[in-house]
């Protein structure tokens, strides 16, 4: 599974013929939005962990 289909949800062969909406848009940012402040949280008390 690559990155692309886990970002967009859809399979290789569907992203050839494959028009973003306005759904899918808001998705598309939700789930990176989401990964983001995860990634920024965790690194966040890793910091604080090591260095304070």
């Amino acid at each position: 599974m690559s990155l692309l289909n886990f970002f967009t949800g859809q399979s290789a062969d569907e992203l050839v013929q494959y028009e973003p909406t306005s759904e899918d848009t808001i998705a598309f940012g939700l789930r990176l939005f989401t990964i983001g402040s995860v990634v920024v949280i965790g690194l966040t008390i890793i910091a604080l962990r090591y260095f304070a």
